[in-house]
């Protein structure tokens, strides 16, 4: 449709011939077009102020001539469908990061399975390192450890995904968190020693682990 309004007009006329699985094209011109369109149409179904264009967003990303831009906006700005044409594994995995993270609750930390983590394949002596489920703190470590080649053991708490300074400040992690985690994920059985590696800011806990 050209505007607005004759996307309303179409989408009554579809409604009053008894076609309700709809998608509306925008056919924006550009791509600030097609944000500008797409925010109002959400704006004004959503307030029920034109419940007509309360129907799922169609974006052609190959007629742009910035497809990845494309994309990126179409998943941002409400497009519920995205044609591309074959997509680099760079490009798809962009793509897909950024559909699973725009809509994850802000208030909500990113958090990662607690448990056991192996890096490399270590054996009943390697050391073993304490950390959080924070998924950021998570990655960091395991990142840092992948590039030191040292096999190593990973013991992940469950401090609801709180970082290591906010959840020693509020009692998450504590002495006995660590004591039950060591129990429930078996360390005792995968290394030979007692010896475990703890992050700096839960220092004051060393004495009582």
């Amino acid at each position: 449709a050209g505007s607005l309004d004759d996307l309303v007009s179409l989408a009554k006329d579809c409604a009053t011939e008894g076609a309700q699985k709809l998608v509306m094209d925008l056919s924006p011109q550009t791509l600030g077009d097609f944000v500008v369109r797409s925010t109002a149409i959400r704006q004004l179904a959503i307030t029920r102020k034109v419940p007509e264009l309360g129907y799922p967003v169609f974006l052609d990303a190959t007629t742009t001539g910035m497809q990845d831009a494309a994309i990126a906006l179409g998943i941002v700005k409400y497009a519920s469908v995205i044609v591309t044409s074959p997509l680099s594994p760079e490009s798809a995995k962009a793509a897909l990061t950024l559909r699973q993270n725009i809509y994850t609750d802000p208030q909500k930390p990113i958090q990662m399975n607690p448990g056991i983590y192996r890096v490399g394949t270590p054996k009943k002596d390697a050391p073993v390192l304490m950390t959080v489920n924070f998924s950021l703190t998570f990655f960091t470590l395991q990142g840092y450890l992948e590039a030191t080649r040292m096999p190593c053991y990973m013991l992940i708490v469950d401090t609801e995904g709180l970082s290591v300074l906010t959840a020693v400040a509020a009692g998450k992690l504590n002495e006995m968190l660590v004591r039950d985690s060591i129990k429930k994920f078996g360390l005792e059985n995968e290394v030979s020693h007692k010896k475990l590696i703890i992050p700096g800011y839960a220092a004051p806990l060393s004495g009582r682990i």
